[in-house]
């Protein structure tokens, strides 16, 4: 499951492949999607496969450019079809626009938001149901700050935490490691400082990252950091932060399907070459393992 921007980065849109016999297939609009000039984007899996959040505007009547994008969720049937998407109550949405909401192992979403009440223009939230009620805090510095903090992935074990931030020079990754229950900033991702990063995706493993960046007038790359990629800096042992300037290897994920991400719900070509970025990635599909405590 992933989404598409028109030429200007705008629409955006649902769409899913399916990968057999090692190719991405057509891609198609799921059948909950709505339609234009609704934007959705964002879609990620349940840690068991059942569930599938996104954003949307659906229900806002106003023109894009003004609409809220809020969180939604949708089910799967027991015949395998999509049911009908479900808005998530407040405090979870707001009168403000929710992004990239990522569902963990317990339960929880780690997305970002433009609410009131923040560090900044934007900051990365967590919210969990208790008691039938949810519950959502802000994670506080030292991911958040007066900038704009607006997309988050967690590892599945907790312990590694990839923000996308622009902190007054266009959005980069940022990463973090749990420690003594802290976040703790390491080094920043930078690929190319030029031009902007987007969408990141640890793998099942967490030892690789895939991240969508800009590419000039072609569609946007999705890139590969770990072993074997030159960057020296996603390795088993644990996430180690990518030099200042590493030497990314980048490769095509147009046609052929990712093993390295072989649990994941991972990306198909844009159908526009003139797109600025390539489409971004679902999450992970199952997981065993228990989320870290926040």
């Amino acid at each position: 499951m992933f989404f598409r921007g028109d030429p200007g980065f705008r629409q955006y849109q649902l769409f899913e492949s399916r990968c057999a016999h090692g190719r991405w297939q057509a891609a198609t609009s799921p059948s909950f999607a709505a339609s234009p000039p609704a934007d959705e984007a964002d879609p990620a899996y349940s840690a068991d496969g059942r569930r599938l959040y996104f954003v949307s505007t659906r229900d806002d009547p106003r023109p894009r450019g003004e609409a809220d994008l809020d969180i939604w969720q949708v089910g799967k049937l027991e015949d395998g079809r999509w049911g009908e998407p479900v808005k998530l109550p407040g405090p979870v949405n707001s009168p403000g626009s929710e992004l990239l909401p990522r569902p963990q192992p317990d339960g929880s979403l780690v997305f970002g938001s433009d609410r009131q009440g923040g560090l900044g223009g934007s900051d990365i939230y967590r919210a969990w149901l208790e008691g039938g009620i949810w519950r959502v805090e802000n994670l506080g510095e030292p991911v958040n700050s007066v900038h704009d903090e607006y997309e988050a992935e967690v590892s599945r074990d907790g312990r590694h935490l990839i923000v996308v931030a622009d902190r007054g020079d266009r959005s980069h990754l940022y990463p973090y490691r749990r420690e003594r229950g802290a976040w703790i900033a390491q080094p920043r991702i930078v690929p190319r400082l030029e031009v902007f990063q987007v969408g990141p995706l640890l793998s099942p493993a967490g030892d690789r990252l895939l991240f969508a960046q800009a590419d000039g007038s072609r569609s946007g790359r999705v890139v590969p950091a770990g072993p074997g990629s030159g960057s020296g800096g996603l390795l088993a042992a644990g996430l180690r932060a990518l030099s200042a300037q590493p030497k990314t290897t980048s490769r095509s994920f147009a046609s052929t399907c990712n093993p390295g991400f072989a649990s994941t719900s991972a990306t198909v070509p844009s159908a526009s070459a003139r797109t600025l970025v390539s489409i971004f990635m679902a999450s992970m599909v199952s997981s065993r393992s228990p989320l870290a405590t926040f």
